[in-house]
């Protein structure tokens, strides 16, 4: 399958070529191509399509590097969905857009559609192309759009796909969630199980954790696979300012755990682990120190970069400092640790902050993992040379907004937000709780919202 040019990462290209090696399981639809009656028009009124059914599967897969000289584990998920198109609106179904970023990809497309007398088109592979994402904020060398639109698809068909993911790095997998924008008459979530692998995983609803095992599945020469299944889903029409949707429908998490299969010496157990993980990227990034007070700093590191306003640790694969200054787009992460160098060299503590709220997954405070974190920010401990040169008289829109703050308090700096003061932080960020990491410790911090005088306009 051919692929419209996008320059690719060494190492991501070196895990994709040894993943075509070291796979060789057969990736093709069923033979069948009967489209049933139901559900029709009547069944869904106010609907245009419905899901008959998707199942994803997870795979956390040992691969060999040759560029590397070495192994290395990904995570494989492979995605199949049957749509029926219920109303000339439904046709919309047939044009699919998966994101890629830094560490994940799509390394295997097919789809096709199946028209309601039993004939059949197929997506030819030339139909596949790669794009850059529509809003230019989102843009990078390493965040592109994969678009395709499935031939033949009628009223009263099925259009069908089959994906197969690639994370490159196995510790950033999302949770697997049962619902979307589409009515979903069945979904199934299989956890393929490898005894020298090992896999943690929740199982929940909304913002519970449901105390429901699943079932088991044993195939010849394929080992078990895990299988959680829900059915009859409503869908979920996406709203300005909603909780991510997990928080409002049924969701399967993972998290690698431990490979004794020695293809990594990473363990996550607690998290001081997720902390470890991070902070090891961040290292990666360490720009130069910064010169003057601590604001100034701030925003002289504000103006040479460049944000990718992307929510997640795994956007980007760490850049080059350089890089980044001369306006290679910095993730939130990239941007946090360029600003902990540079308060490198003044009296202020800094410490890394992964922020984890209701735009993304709900954190489980015995399950460690990072798909909680939408973005990372600095955690900052304010010290009296700070306060000292701020300027607190005057009226609310003249005082500085660090006014109301005491030494010792604890505020967040987003230096990949470009009209952020120091101190405050993008109002969607505010009101959940923070990981503060650095090498001497990891711990939980309250993010309380802010009081309205600091968002004066």
């Amino acid at each position: 399958m051919k692929f419209a040019a996008c320059k690719t990462p060494p190492r991501l290209l070196g895990l994709l070529l040894a993943c075509a090696l070291c796979a060789c399981s057969t990736f093709v639809f069923d033979r069948s191509t009967f489209v049933p009656k139901s559900p029709e028009v009547s069944d869904y009124p106010d609907t245009a399509a419905v899901v008959l059914e998707e199942v994803d599967t997870l795979e956390y897969r040992p691969v060999q590097v040759a560029s590397e000289g070495r192994g290395g584990l990904v995570a494989s998920l492979d995605q199949h969905r049957r749509v029926k198109i219920l109303q000339p609106a439904g046709l919309a179904a047939a044009s699919v857009e998966l994101p890629i970023d830094g560490t994940s990809t799509i390394r295997r497309v097919i789809a096709r559609s199946i028209a309601p007398d039993g004939s059949v088109r197929t997506l030819p592979s030339w139909g596949i192309k790669t794009v850059a994402h529509a809003d230019p904020a989102h843009r990078s060398p390493d965040t592109k759009v994969l678009q395709f639109v499935i031939p033949g698809a009628v009223v009263g068909g099925i259009v069908e796909t089959r994906v197969e993911r690639l994370f490159v790095n196995p510790f950033l997998v999302p949770p697997f969630v049962f619902a979307g924008d589409l009515p979903v008459l069945r979904s199934e979530f299989g956890l393929k199980v490898d005894d020298r692998i090992k896999v943690d995983f929740r199982y929940g609803q909304g913002e519970k954790v449901l105390d429901k095992a699943p079932s088991r599945r044993d195939a010849d020469g394929e080992g078990s696979t895990l299988v959680f299944i829900e059915t009859d889903l409503p869908p979920l029409f996406a709203e300005p300012n909603m909780p991510e949707r997990s928080r409002l429908s049924p969701w399967v998490a993972t998290m690698l755990r431990e490979d004794r299969s020695g293809h990594t010496d990473r363990r996550v157990e607690n998290w001081a682990d997720v902390g470890s993980l991070v902070w090891e990227q961040i290292k990666q990034v360490r720009g130069p120190a910064g010169r003057g007070t601590l604001t100034q700093r701030y925003h002289a590191l504000q103006k040479v970069l460049q944000p990718l306003d992307l929510d997640g640790l795994g956007v980007r694969m760490p850049q080059e400092p350089l890089d980044l200054i001369a306006g290679s787009p910095a993730c939130s992460r990239d941007a946090a640790a360029m600003f902990l160098a540079a308060v490198q060299g003044s009296s202020t503590k800094a410490s890394l902050a992964l922020v984890a709220n209701d735009a993304a997954p709900i954190a489980l405070n015995d399950f460690p993992a990072l798909y909680p974190f939408t973005r990372a920010v600095v955690g900052l401990r304010l010290d009296e040379g700070m306060l000292m040169r701020q300027s607190c008289s005057g009226d609310l829109l003249s005082q500085s907004a660090l006014c109301g703050y005491k030494v010792g308090d604890l505020l967040f700096a987003d230096p990949s937000c470009r009209t952020c003061a120091l101190g405050i932080l993008p109002a969607r960020l505010a009101g959940g709780r923070a990981l503060l990491v650095s090498p001497q410790q990891v711990a939980w911090q309250p993010m309380p919202l802010d009081p309205p005088n600091r968002h004066l306009v």
